[in-house]
C-alpha cells in the first residue's frame, strides 16, 4: 500500500511538472503575442502621425493656391524683393506661422519617437527653405520666442 501511494505521489509530481511547463509555454506565447500587438500599435501610430504631417504640409499650399495676393507676396519673398509693404508682411505672417507650427509639431513627434529623423527632415524642408529668405528670416527672429528651445536649436543647426 505504501508503495502504491509512492507511485501515486510520483505520478502527481510528474503531472504537476508537466502542468507547470505547459503554463510557462502559455505565458511565453501570451507575452510574444502582446509584444507583436505593441509593435503593430506603434507602427499604426507612426503611420497616423506621418499622415497627419502630410495633411499639414498640404494646408499651407492650399492657402497659397486659394489666395492670389499671397502667391504674389510669396513670389516677392522668394526673390528677396524689397518692395514688400507692411500690409504685405501682415498678410504673409499668418502663413509663416502656420509653416513654423507645422515644423514645431513635426519636431515634437520626432522628439517623442513617433517619426524618424528622415521624416522630420522631409517635413521641415519647406519651413527651412522659406527661412533661407530675408523677410521670413527677419520675422522668424522676431517671433521665435514662441517655440521651445530644442526646436529652435534644431532649426538653427539646419539653417547653417
Amino acid at each position: 500500500m505504501k508503495e502504491k501511494l509512492q507511485e501515486y505521489a510520483l505520478i502527481a509530481e510528474i503531472i504537476s511538472a508537466v502542468c507547470i511547463v505547459m503554463s510557462l509555454i502559455f505565458v511565453g506565447m501570451q507575452i510574444n503575442q502582446s509584444a507583436e500587438e505593441t509593435a503593430l500599435n506603434t507602427k499604426s501610430i507612426q503611420a497616423e502621425a506621418y499622415q497627419d504631417l502630410l495633411t499639414q504640409i498640404g494646408a499651407p499650399n492650399i492657402v497659397l493656391l486659394e489666395n492670389p495676393e499671397l502667391i504674389d507676396i510669396e513670389d516677392r519673398v522668394q526673390t528677396n524683393s524689397s518692395d514688400l509693404t507692411q500690409n504685405d508682411i501682415n498678410r504673409y505672417l499668418p502663413y509663416l506661422r502656420t509653416m513654423w507650427r507645422h515644423g514645431s509639431l513635426a519636431y515634437y513627434q520626432y522628439k517623442n519617437g513617433i517619426i524618424d529623423e528622415h521624416t522630420l527632415r522631409s517635413a521641415l524642408a519647406p519651413t527651412l527653405a522659406i527661412l533661407r529668405n530675408k523677410v521670413p528670416r527677419e520675422l522668424w527672429e522676431r517671433n521665435k520666442g514662441l517655440f521651445e528651445s530644442d526646436y529652435l536649436e534644431y532649426i538653427g543647426t539646419n539653417l547653417e
